[in-house]
């Protein structure tokens, strides 16, 4: 894969424009910086951050940004519950030194908004994967890495334990697409 120019290019001059998959702010700066535009306390007018009514985990710096943010209504009744469980997981791992609490909750986060969106546009994603398969299983896959006692020859303990906390942190079954939570796996 490459971006590769047929004519030259001053500095500053834009090449290339898109929109991400999904943005989001690292949860270890959640109070500190707007979760959607990313301006920091200190650089909104009044100074400070306007954090969510409902989780107090997020912050915005205008209620217009609060209002752009399309994925925290999902989010918001899962984010207590899931600050409190990642907080949990890391301390026991801390003498590993491996993550840190917002560290894993942002890619727990950002691997449940992924397959929201994969769920809910799949042709956008069988085009790319050319095999309409990819999809339908990924549900499956998840929960059966989830509910298996151990993670088998072509899953590792990593993936397997990642699996097992994504669908953990989803008991409220608001993260998830509706199809993730077809069979228990809600310890």
């Amino acid at each position: 894969r490459g971006l590769y120019c047929m004519r030259h290019f001053e500095a500053g001059d834009q090449i290339l424009a898109g929109q991400a998959f999904t943005v989001l702010c690292p949860a270890r700066l959640w109070l500190s910086r707007c979760c959607v535009c990313f301006l920091a306390c200190e650089d909104t007018a009044s100074g400070a951050l306007q954090p969510c009514s409902k989780c107090k985990a997020v912050a915005f710096c205008s209620q217009k940004c609060a209002d752009a943010d399309r994925w925290h209504a999902w989010e918001c009744q899962a984010i207590p519950d899931a600050v409190r469980i990642c907080g949990q997981l890391t301390h026991n791992l801390a003498d590993q030194g491996s993550h840190e609490k917002g560290d894993l909750l942002t890619e727990l986060l950002i691997v449940a908004r992924a397959l929201r969106v994969m769920h809910s546009f799949p042709s956008a994603f069988t085009q790319r994967c050319e095999d309409a398969s990819v999809v339908e299983c990924l549900a499956l896959d998840l929960r059966d890495m989830a509910q298996s006692e151990a993670a088998d020859a072509e899953v590792t303990s990593e993936q397997h334990n990642f699996a097992k906390l994504l669908i953990r942190l989803d008991c409220c079954k608001v993260l998830l697409p509706p199809v993730f939570h077809e069979s228990p796996a809600c310890p």
